[in-house]
């Protein structure tokens, strides 16, 4: 599922579920392994999430914690 979302300040979020971008190559795979060895850094000129997508956040976060 593909949405896009609009901020109250103009700004344009679009989120994806992974199935949306088809399969990935080995080469994004390495990549992604990668990433996974750094540091999370945030940005200051991130836009806030919504309410929504926070929600939605934690509702993932749940149903991985519950699988896990």
């Amino acid at each position: 599922m593909k949405e896009t979302i609009i901020t109250s300040d103009g700004r344009t979020i679009t989120r994806m579920e992974l199935s949306d971008i088809g399969p990935i190559t080995q080469r994004e795979r390495d990549m992604i392994r990668e990433a996974r060895k750094r540091p999370v850094v945030y940005d200051e000129d991130c836009p806030p999430l919504s309410p929504a997508m926070l929600e939605e956040a934690e509702r993932m976060i749940a149903a991985r914690a519950r699988r896990a």
